[in-house]
């Protein structure tokens, strides 16, 4: 199967059932705050961008489930809703303000007095809204290029992982099955005959895997070393566990996160062939590494 289907067979998670994330049930109640308050009145083309942004998270998570781009849509959208009531309260602060000066003009004396203190209290706290409604505008300017930036990161994450995968697919056989994808590598190419290290030309190809696996950063790896029927049953699992533990060392020693990669034994216990010629035995020397999918398509 080729990167583009493995990748697409992983991300298909059924939206129908998929719980929305917290950010858009909070950008939801933003809006619904939003369009039921005075802002509705005083600031629609606002409350009309917040509906567009929210209408733009709610396709998103209809067409896709809970992704990160739906995530950054249902955030935008909230900030939106709360921009929308953050110039109401500005307009109104105005407003106030406006009436009081228009008040203050026909008092004298101590009322005016008194009155300009009220006036200079009003403008002192349109000012503060001011500043908290600058404030939201740089927050959303940045949740904006954050999330750019995120995907555009994502988009190259993908790239390297399949240019990674199409080179590997050159010195390994690869196949997908429910336990994960599966890369094979012939244990001739890799040991000598009854030996557990690594030969010269082996670590050639355990770099291409290498350079594959840290591209699967959401993903546990399995290396499982088996053998053929030469020898005596624990010997070949004793033979296939150090096997498996001397690839997984090298891959770790190229970068991929210790914590993500477990090394199994299997021996001769699960043949893809009999052991009836040499040519089958060979084929059962192998060592396998198994990507598991990813842990929020399982």
């Amino acid at each position: 199967m080729k990167l583009v289907g493995w990748l697409a067979m992983a991300m298909l998670v059924g939206c129908g059932t998929t719980l929305p994330p917290p950010g858009l049930i909070s950008a939801r109640a933003a809006f619904a705050h939003a369009s039921a308050s005075r802002a509705a009145q005083l600031q629609p083309t606002q409350v009309y961008e917040a509906k567009q942004a929210l209408d733009a998270a709610e396709a998103k998570f209809k067409d896709e489930g809970v992704t990160p781009d739906t995530k950054d849509l249902a955030y935008v959208a909230e900030r939106k809703a709360q921009y929308a009531e953050a110039m109401t309260d500005v307009t109104l602060f105005r407003q106030a303000y406006e009436q009081a000066d228009k008040d203050m003009r026909a008092l004298t004396g101590k009322q005016l007095e008194n009155y300009q203190q009220k006036l200079a209290e009003q403008q002192a706290d349109l000012e503060h809204q001011k500043q908290l409604t600058e404030a939201e505008k740089t927050n959303a300017a940045q949740a904006r290029a954050d999330a750019e930036k995120e995907h555009a990161a994502r988009l190259e994450a993908e790239r390297r992982m399949k240019q990674a995968i199409e080179d590997l697919a050159k010195i390994a056989a690869i196949k997908e099955e429910q336990r994960g994808m599966v890369i094979t590598l012939t244990g001739n190419v890799l040991f000598a005959s009854g030996r557990w290290e690594l030969l010269p030309g082996a670590q050639i190809k355990l770099n291409e895997v290498g350079e594959a696996l840290k591209a699967q950063k959401d993903r546990d790896i399995t290396v499982e070393g088996h053998t053929d029927n030469q020898g005596t049953v624990q010997t070949n699992l004793d033979l296939g566990q150090k096997r498996a533990d001397s690839v997984r060392a090298y891959l770790v020693s190229r970068g991929v996160d210790a914590g993500r990669i477990t090394a199994t034994g299997i021996g001769q216990a699960r043949p893809i062939t009999d052991n009836s010629t040499a040519e089958n035995r060979a084929n059962n020397r192998r060592v396998e590494i198994i990507i598991a999918p990813a842990k929020e398509a399982r």
